[in-house]
């Protein structure tokens, strides 16, 4: 068999192995109005079994990656004790995209965990971990990253009238 032969055949797998990984790291959206998310309970630190008297809370925060694609102008939204969270986006959104004057947001989740003594205060030092995103593969189950995207409500029509009367006979 001649190189163009084993030259198409190497072409061929390349393109079906990048095809492959892009539909692996393809990204989820999910457009809706709330959503309840969960996760798995935080019990270590650093691989040892977190003491009794420690307490774990989550942070949730939420971005729009079309105005912050680097998550640095994130809002928190809640704190919980529980391992689910239901996100309202009818209060969140309208609120956030008019601060950043964009009509369609495409919205992360961010979860921090936070280790509390059971006086209420943080564990100090290192009692907050790094937010974690719903577009990190290490934290998201099965690889399967998300995101939100909220369906703003047009704005009603302006100026409304009459044009004019007609005569009935």
């Amino acid at each position: 068999m001649d190189k163009h032969y084993w030259i198409g055949i190497l072409c061929f797998i390349f393109v079906l192995f990048i095809s492959v990984a892009n539909q692996a790291f393809e990204q989820q959206w999910y457009t809706c109005r709330s959503a309840k998310i969960t996760w798995d309970a935080v019990t270590e630190i650093g691989g040892v079994a977190m003491p009794e008297t420690y307490n774990v809370e989550y942070g949730i925060y939420i971005t729009d990656i079309v105005v912050d694609p680097y998550k640095q102008n994130y809002k928190q939204i809640g704190t919980t004790s529980s391992t689910a969270y239901t996100i309202s986006f009818d209060e969140i959104a309208p609120i956030i995209l008019k601060e950043s004057g964009n009509s369609k947001g495409r919205f992360l989740v961010g979860l921090k965990t936070i280790v509390k003594l059971q006086d209420g205060t943080l564990r100090t030092p290192n009692g907050e971990s790094y937010i974690g995103w719903t577009d990190d593969i290490k934290i998201v189950a099965d690889g399967e990253t998300f995101g939100f995207v909220y369906p703003m409500k047009p704005d009603p029509v302006k100026n409304f009238r009459i044009l004019g009367m007609l005569q009935s006979q």
